[in-house]
This record gives C-alpha cells, sequence and structure tokens, in this order.
C-alpha cells in the first residue's frame, strides 16, 4: 500500500507549480536553478528521489488545480492527465514553461470557477478581477500572512495623501509572498502575473481585514492596477 501524501508536501507541490506557470518562459532554467532547495527538501522529505517525487505527487496536486476551477470534487480525468503531463516538464524548457503556464490560464477559464457566484469574494473584491480565477487558489494554499498586509497598508494610508502609494505595498506584498513561499531570496514573475496576484491578495485580504476597504474602492484601486500593469510593459519592452 502506498503512503499516503504529506499535506504540507502537497501544498509545497501546488505553489510551486503556479511560481512556474506566473514565470516568463524564457527565465524558467533560472527558476530551476533557484528552487533547488525546495524540490530535494520535497524529495528527501518523502525519502524519494526528486524523480520519484513528483512523479508520485504531481498528478494528485493537478487534480486539486483542476477540481478547484470546476468546482467539483470529482475532476475532469482528461484534463487532469493533460495538465499532469505538461507539469511534469514545466521546468524543463522555455517551450515547455509556456505550454505549461498556456493550459494553468485555459484552466482558470473554466466555466464554474469563471462564474462570479463561485469566486471565493464574489461581490467583495473579485467581481472586479480583469483576469479568470487564476490566483485563488494558490493564495488559498500558499497561506499569505494577511496581518502583515494589513499592518503595511494601514501604516501606508496614515501618510500624507500625496505620499500614499498603495499600489506599490501591493506588489511588494505580492512578490515577497511569492519568494517566501518557496524560499526563495530571487525570482522571476511577470508585472501582468505580479500586478493581478496582488490584487487577489489585497482581495482575500480584505476578509479579514478590520477596516475592509469599501466597493468603491476596491474598483478605483483595480483600475490604478491595470494601468501600471500596462505602463509597465510599454517601459520595459
Amino acid at each position: 500500500m502506498s503512503q499516503p501524501l504529506p499535506t504540507e508536501g502537497l501544498q509545497m507541490t501546488i505553489s510551486y507549480l503556479y511560481l512556474l506557470s506566473f514565470c516568463p518562459p524564457e527565465h524558467i532554467s533560472h527558476l530551476k536553478q533557484s528552487s533547488e532547495l525546495l524540490r530535494t527538501g520535497l524529495s528527501n522529505k518523502a525519502e524519494l528521489s526528486e524523480e520519484d517525487y513528483f512523479a508520485k505527487v504531481i498528478p494528485e496536486a493537478c487534480r486539486r488545480i483542476v477540481a478547484f476551477h470546476q468546482n467539483t470534487r470529482e475532476p475532469d480525468e482528461d484534463l487532469v492527465a493533460e495538465l499532469s503531463k505538461l507539469a511534469k516538464v514545466a521546468d524543463s524548457s522555455p517551450e515547455a514553461a509556456w505550454e505549461f503556464s498556456t493550459q494553468m490560464t485555459k484552466i482558470a477559464q473554466l466555466p464554474e470557477r469563471a462564474k462570479q457566484k463561485n469566486r471565493l469574494r464574489s461581490n467583495q473584491g473579485c467581481q472586479f478581477c480583469a483576469t479568470p480565477c487564476l490566483y485563488g487558489y494558490f493564495a488559498m494554499v500558499s497561506k499569505p500572512n494577511y496581518d502583515h498586509l494589513n499592518e503595511l497598508l494601514e501604516t501606508e494610508l496614515k501618510k500624507p495623501k500625496e505620499e500614499q502609494d498603495p499600489l506599490h505595498v501591493i506588489w511588494t506584498f505580492a512578490m515577497g509572498h511569492l519568494w517566501r513561499t518557496v524560499g526563495l531570496r530571487q525570482g522571476y514573475v511577470s508585472a501582468n502575473h505580479l500586478g493581478n496576484l496582488g490584487y487577489c491578495l489585497l482581495t482575500l485580504g480584505m476578509a479579514k481585514s478590520r477596516y475592509p476597504f469599501p466597493a468603491e474602492k476596491m474598483e478605483a484601486f483595480q483600475q490604478a492596477n491595470q494601468a501600471l500593469i500596462e505602463n509597465w510593459g510599454k517601459d520595459n519592452k
């Protein structure tokens, strides 16, 4: 009888797969190199080789990802198999990374989770999201420190209005969370993913905030966030 998968290792593997999907494909080899300690740590803890560990864990990680987006406990087996196949080689080349990232985006567009009523905060921020629900499950399994986020925002909002830059706070928090989640000191993520992940973390963080932003402020923040994403891309071509 095979041993059950450890919850912590499974959640960390899911987080790693999301990080791979957020990484610009041309930087995938750098991400793989910088995450070596994470991968070996997971496999050593399971007393398996790295190859055997990921061969065992990735199918279940992908099953849970697809199940989340289909909003069901019984996900489509063909979708799970296809995502697993791509995930197992996602960090092997830029082409493989691109195929995996593309498939993750397609899965995020599955109709059940894409429906507003099935989003994590359906009428409290998620209704303004600019993308399919690509970040919600990552936020759930990676356990962001929302208390710290709220402290940062409270500190920022105490500054004179002309000095406030909540966008910078959210982007910085999102990047720090990405690297802490997988134990990295540096990594690569596109402005599009970073900005949209930041908005997701803000939305979910407001659920635990003593002073949640009203809907009109969330909408205004999202408009400014999307403008920053667009301008960042233009400035870095």
